[in-house]
């Protein structure tokens, strides 16, 4: 009898632990997103943003400085950069990181002086 006992007790258990860790799995993704890259046609700044939401991280971000890539690793929270960029710059945004019941939403906006050239890419992880 204590051997029944001892199973189904061992059975229940497990199968508790096993359904508890694959519902945080199903929630967890790792996410390497990068924007479709855009050409200017004058000068202008372009305006980065990556968020994470609900619990998710990002771990590093790689944008298109003045004088070329610049990465900045675990930026916390919320990044906003706006930068100055000529004419014949191509722009990309890549962020990498881990969403958790939540996603990384990477985009950027090019307004060429003047504004008559605007540019908007975005990127989202998991995709929506």
């Amino acid at each position: 009898m204590k051997k029944r006992l001892y199973l189904v007790i061992t059975i229940v258990i497990f199968s508790f632990v096993t359904n508890s860790c694959s519902d945080d799995d199903a929630d967890t993704q790792s996410c390497d997103v990068s924007t479709e890259s855009y050409t200017t046609q004058s000068n202008g700044t372009v305006t980065y943003t990556v968020t994470a939401n609900s619990g998710s991280t990002v771990t590093s971000i790689t944008y298109e400085g003045t004088n070329g890539p610049v990465t900045v690793s675990n930026p916390g929270g919320n990044f906003n950069l706006s930068v100055n960029v000529e004419a014949g710059t191509t722009i990309s945004l890549n962020a990498k990181g881990t969403a958790v019941k939540g996603q990384i939403r990477a985009y950027f906006t090019f307004t060429g002086n003047g504004g008559n050239e605007v540019s908007e890419k975005l990127k989202v992880c998991p995709g929506e």
